[in-house]
């Protein structure tokens, strides 16, 4: 960081009006490291142990996940002075889903920088077309709405912008407006917000967590961080009351853990927890380790689309425990004939047992292009889809769970996020959800429990299961129906 010409020169007044102790030099300098220094000698405030933490990074991917009234807003408007003050020339930013929101860091930075020391720096303070704060040293400020994909804020350049309540945005204003801003100044990009749920904000943080828990163990200092996040429960604000938090204590454990301990927490009535995914989630398994062996049993589950949308394969072995899909495949806006002809070439290819949606648009295709149970042996699930994705529940949520799958960005996305409510849904990114990868891999599970009854009962209680799992596993599937 550094200051300019200018700036120093206002400072230098400013101290002469007051009749400091100390040199200006040493105030501009002792600054530039000091978050708690700055706010104290300019704004006559104390930031509690939170905000200076937030204050003080200087990463380029920034998350501040915390309770609400935490006292995010005044962190970041503090923040926003000191990198504006030491960056001169400079174009800040904060924007947010509404105006309202996206004002209020904006009107703390005016609360905090109209008083005491720091006011002879600002030049002037607009409020057409949009709200817009100027330094005398050049650095401005200005906050926006991102609605209307962030129409607003098109064909800005910011060297520094933050967006405010980032969870309740969508993802791609972040990768594909908020990121294009900063791209040709290599500015810094922050988000401060009150989680919701475990959307894909709970992902970027995690991964910016995971960025600077590395760095930080080979001793880089926070100011020198490239990825940086910090989560903070709503009682870490020192300025409201306990009582206030001992009465909301009788809020819904959901609702607490959210608003107040700041949590990213489980989706309601969800089909699956995270931690239940992340158990039969295995990255390892894929075809280039996969040795078939003429004895291997496959199943195929799959769901039919329209050719402009979706239609997801997944095969999966079913000779094993647990068994295990070794491969997700995904047609987009491939015509029908192509789409069937994929299908029984993988059919022939791997020997699989297949069972296809036949809901909706499932019947028409297969009766179009001929899927015959008699010529190809693919058939329709045959029972409703509310009973097949119980059936792969029970599946996924057994002890051990009874299946395994690779790590799929789309299916990992649809585990995680269906819940008994959605028929369709909209994800991050605006785009109608039909939980194609799910219903697929439900497919291939109900005609595992099928084909291979044995592992079937364990996982539904059957008679046969405590003598199942004396007998041990079964290495072929004519074993398997022989007991």
């Amino acid at each position: 960081m550094a200051t300019d010409s200018t700036t120093a020169a206002v400072a230098e007044r400013v101290r002469d009006d007051l009749n400091l102790p100390h040199s200006m030099e040493y105030v501009l300098r002792r600054g530039v490291e000091d978050h708690r220094f700055f706010t104290r000698f300019w704004f006559d405030w104390d930031p509690h142990p939170g905000q200076l933490a937030w204050g003080s990074h200087r990463a380029r991917r920034a998350f501040l996940v915390t309770g609400a009234r935490s006292g995010k807003s005044e962190g970041e408007a503090a923040r926003r002075w000191r990198r504006m003050f030491y960056r001169p020339d400079t174009f800040h930013g904060n924007g947010s889903i509404t105006q309202q929101q996206a004002r209020i860091v904006h009107d703390k930075m005016l609360m905090l920088g109209t008083r005491g020391r720091f006011a002879p720096m600002i030049r002037d303070v607009k409020e057409s077309p949009f709200p817009d704060i100027r330094l005398h040293n050049g650095a401005r400020h200005t906050c926006r709405s991102t609605q209307l994909d962030a129409k607003y804020l098109r064909g800005e350049k910011f060297h520094e912008f933050n967006l405010d309540e980032g969870g309740y945005e969508r993802k791609a204003v972040w990768d594909e407006v908020l990121s294009m801003r900063v791209a040709d100044s290599d500015g810094l990009l922050s988000c401060t917000t009150t989680p919701k749920g475990k959307n894909w904000l709970f992902y970027e943080a995690g991964r910016a967590r995971a960025i600077m828990q590395a760095q930080r163990a080979r001793g880089v200092p926070i100011i020198r961080l490239e990825s940086f996040f910090r989560h903070g429960p709503s009682y870490e604000n020192p300025y409201i009351p306990a009582r206030v938090w001992k009465r909301l204590r009788r809020l819904p454990a959901r609702a607490w853990a959210q608003e107040v301990e700041g949590y990213f927490v489980e989706l309601e009535n969800a089909m699956f927890s995270d931690q239940q995914v992340t158990d039969f989630t295995n990255p390892d398994l894929n075809l280039n380790t996969y040795v078939p062996d003429a004895n291997h049993v496959h199943v195929m589950g799959i769901d039919l689309a329209r050719h402009r949308h979706k239609t997801v394969i997944v095969l999966m072995r079913v000779d094993c425990r647990p068994w295990r899909v070794y491969e997700v495949k995904t047609m987009f806006q491939v015509r029908w004939e192509k789409q069937i002809e994929t299908i029984l070439a993988m059919k022939k290819k791997w020997r699989a047992h297949v069972r296809y949606d036949s809901n909706g648009i499932g019947d028409p295709v297969g009766e179009l292009m001929g899927l015959d149970p008699k010529r190809y042996g693919i058939t329709g699930q045959g029972v409703s889809a509310d009973q097949v994705l119980v059936s792969l529940q029970h599946a996924g949520t057994a002890q051990p769970p009874l299946f395994e799958l690779p790590f799929d960005a789309d299916l990992d996305f649809d585990l995680r996020h269906y819940t008994w409510d959605a028929k369709e849904d909209t994800n991050e990114d605006g785009d109608l959800v039909h939980w194609d990868h799910l219903k697929a891999l439900a497919y291939a599970v109900h005609e595992a429990r099928r084909v291979n009854p044995g592992q079937a009962m364990i996982a539904s209680g059957g008679k046969r299961a405590s003598a199942y799992a004396v007998r041990g596993h079964r290495s072929s599937l004519d074993e398997l129906k022989s007991y």
